[in-house]
This record gives structure tokens, sequence and C-alpha cells, in this order.
């Protein structure tokens, strides 16, 4: 099965890539959330912007690896700006590491 789109083509065989991409979307998409949450509540100040958050908030939050999360912020703006696909491997490490902020925030 081929999927075409206006860069190409897609075929199933290559399909993992881009749908684990649009997760890392959405998982900065709830980071984003969760810390526009925490900074409301008066733990830090900040704008809005994903990037100003992460400015914001390092040294106000427990992060456990705020270096790789920021990395994967890097990625994501790739990603949702410049039509790059990451490995799935790659974009699990980044899951994974956003899972951990979460879970040192108490949110999950």
């Amino acid at each position: 099965m081929v999927f075409a789109f206006a860069r190409g083509a897609i075929n199933t065989g290559n399909l993992a890539g881009p749908i684990y991409s649009l997760l890392l979307l959405y998982a900065f998409a709830t980071l984003q959330n969760v810390l526009l949450e925490i900074r409301d509540q008066g733990n830090f100040a900040s704008r809005a912007e994903l990037g100003e958050l992460f400015k914001g908030s390092k040294s106000k939050l427990p992060w456990i690896d705020y270096d790789l999360v920021d990395e994967g912020r890097t990625m994501r703006n790739k990603v949702a700006h410049s039509n790059f696909i990451l490995p799935p491997m790659e974009t699990f490490h980044y899951l994974d590491a956003i899972e951990a902020e979460l879970k040192a925030f108490g949110v999950v």
C-alpha cells in the first residue's frame, strides 16, 4: 500500500517513522500544557512558548534530564517545521524522557 503526500509517497514499509514522529509532537504538546499549568500556579515565570517555558522552569522544577528533553524539543521543532522524520528508536528515547519528567513533576 502506498500513500501519496505533497512531498512524495510513503509506503507501509516506512510508515512507522512518520507515525512515531507525530507522537513526539503530541508528547511535547502535553509537556507544554503541563508546564503552562505549573507556571500558572505561580511556580515560575515565562511566556507561553515551549522554549520559554523550558528556560523559565529549568531551575524551578525537579528536571531529571533537562538537556535530553531540550534536545528532544529541538528535534520536535524539526519534525513540526521542517518535515523531518525521526527514526522510531530515537523518538522512543525522547518519549521515555518526557514520561520521566512528567513523573518527576508529579503529573503521572
